[in-house]
Parts: structure tokens; C-alpha cells; sequence
């Protein structure tokens, strides 16, 4: 399953904790319907690793249009974009993941 397009107002998001609580439905979805895995995105790390998320490599190609440019655009992108800083947590008791 693939969580994509999924919205909230941020402006209540703190009172009422609304990310949490849509990704807690969306892992009960996902539970429910029998998914072996979850795909839960790229952003928000620390949130989904409290969730019991595993964190999984990314993999692209990039390609230039500029022959010139090729060389330089992963290296941009692997500096331009953060890596995870977050902590591990251990959400269960066995320490395995989910589908282990």
C-alpha cells in the first residue's frame, strides 16, 4: 500500500494531534486489508520511525539534459538533501520489524 495525497490543516494539527492519528488509521488500514508493507513516504522520518517505520534507501536516476551538467546533478542532490538525523525507536517488544 501506498500512502500518496493525503492532507490536513495544520492549523488544528497541534491541538488535535491530526498526523498522528492519520498515520496511525492509515497503518490500521494497511493492517486490516493485509498488506505485508507500507510505503509511508519520504518526509516527516522521526514521526513514521515512532510508528514503528523502517527506514528503506532511495534510489534514483538523474540525468542532465546538459552533457556537461551529468556528472554534477547526483552530487547536488545527495548535498542538497538532508539525510535522516532522527533516532532509532524500537516500537516492538522483539525489536524486529513489521513482517519479520
Amino acid at each position: 500500500m501506498i500512502w500518496l495525497y493525503c492532507g490536513l490543516d495544520y492549523r488544528v494539527n497541534g491541538e488535535c494531534d491530526l498526523y498522528f492519528n492519520l498515520l496511525y488509521e492509515i497503518i490500521l488500514h494497511g493492517i486490516r486489508r493485509g498488506f505485508r508493507r507500507i510505503d509511508l513516504g519520504i518526509t516527516t522520518l522521526d514521526a513514521k520511525k515512532r510508528a514503528g517505520a523502517e527506514i528503506r534507501p532511495l534510489h534514483m536516476y538523474m540525468r542532465h539534459r546538459n552533457p556537461l551538467l551529468r556528472p554534477l546533478a547526483p552530487a547536488l542532490f545527495r548535498l542538497l538533501t538532508p539525510g535522516d538525523t532522527s533516532p532509532d525507536h524500537r516500537v516492538f517488544r522483539d525489536g524486529g520489524g513489521v513482517g519479520e
